[in-house]
């Protein structure tokens, strides 16, 4: 996290001192995955398969001394296999990086204020003109399909009002009226997932491809949509109480997390052969895993006071949110290792369920006493 806040400062600073550099970065990021997707499949040519030679490519040891992404996972590694050397020496050359990148961002001499004054004053203008122009029309930076539904939401009473409305935005937007781009994503990496396990690795095991959608399902859950319902004044005039209104945002959350994944997972349990029995387990999982993630997200966020920063508060949610997972992994890991995955894969769904409901029960005490 440090690195890659100083390595976004660098380059944000780099850009905004010397906007010529601007033009050349997307090309050099290209070029240089290009050599690395050159140089790998030179190496493949000279391996068994595929796997084995991203194995020796991208993690032989000589890449732990690449700078930086090397010396990272050179702590790790060298630590595991008890090289006390290597991990003081990888830790050493990060420290003295991170210093040097901190000297570099120091001496660059970048003056933000008048440029964002500037700014702040020439887009003042240019609405200032648009709303004496048409002082009642808001134009849309990308025009509607005429296909989009403008029936109104009709459904809904009470907190259930923000369940039904997300349902309504869902469908309403989603293409073909089921398919949004996170749906659409999930089925792109569950079929990328199911020709290389077919075609590559020669294999048809099912769990690959919900361990790796569970991941994805986790660090999309990291936005946590719930506090976008409650941080808005409307939330507290609506005539209800504060556990239902939190529970029924929530459920929109989890219902729209579950729809979006249901596609992906379907398509692999036909193409992989898959048991419905385990699918339904895997499914469970993650919609779990990411009802836990909103939750304990949420609470994390009602909870802390309203005088820390954004930063601060998103920080303290995702090491709350990491270390929470570590039992559920252990589980999973236990599955694999005593050759009983389903059943700890239905103890993740507990436990992960348990957390959520707790989560639930105390998060709308910190709605009512902020509001008081």
């Amino acid at each position: 996290m440090i690195f890659s806040k100083l390595l976004s400062v660098l380059l944000y600073t780099l850009a905004s001192t010397k906007p010529e550099l601007k033009r050349y970065l997307r090309p050099c990021l290209w070029g240089a995955l290009l050599l690395i997707g050159i140089g790998y499949f030179l190496h493949a040519r000279q391996s068994a398969d595929y796997f084995t030679a991203a194995l020796g490519y991208f993690n032989g040891p000589v890449t732990r001394y690449i700078p930086l992404w090397g010396w990272l996972k050179g702590l790790v590694l060298y630590s595991m296999e008890g090289n006390l050397a290597g991990a003081l020496l990888s830790a050493l050359g990060l420290l003295l990086l991170a210093a040097l990148l901190t000297v570099v961002i120091w001496r660059i001499r970048a003056d933000f204020y008048e440029d964002a004054m500037a700014r702040s004053e020439e887009t003042a203008e240019k609405q200032a003109q648009m709303q004496a122009a048409r002082p009642n029309l808001q134009k849309r930076k990308k025009d509607r399909n005429d296909t989009l539904r403008r029936d109104g939401l009709s459904r809904g009473a009470g907190a259930s009002v923000y369940f039904h409305k997300a349902m309504y935005n869902r469908f309403r937007f989603a293409h073909l009226h089921v398919f949004t781009k996170t749906s659409e994503t999930y089925l792109a990496v569950s079929i990328g997932l199911c020709l290389l396990l077919i075609f590559i690795v020669k294999s048809s095991f099912f769990p690959v491809v919900p361990l790796v959608l569970a991941g994805f399902a986790f660090f999309r859950s990291l936005g946590n949509p719930i506090t976008q319902d409650i941080s808005q004044e409307t939330f507290f005039l609506v005539p209800d109480t504060a556990h239902r209104k939190v529970f029924f945002s929530f459920a929109a959350g989890v219902v729209n997390s579950a729809l979006d994944l249901l596609p992906a997972l379907l398509v692999a349990a036909v193409v992989l052969r898959a048991n419905p029995l385990t699918v339904l387990v895997w499914f469970l999982v993650i919609v779990s895993l990411g009802a836990y993630s909103d939750s304990i997200g949420m609470f994390i966020d009602l909870s802390l006071s309203t005088g820390l920063s954004q930063t601060v508060k998103s920080l303290v949610q995702i090491l709350f949110i990491y270390f929470g997972l570590t039992p559920a992994a252990v589980l999973i890991v236990l599955g694999f290792a005593f050759d009983k995955l389903m059943l700890f894969a239905l103890l993740t769904v507990v436990l992960n369920l348990i957390i959520t409901a707790l989560s639930l029960l105390f998060s709308p005490m910190f709605v009512e006493n902020g509001r008081k």
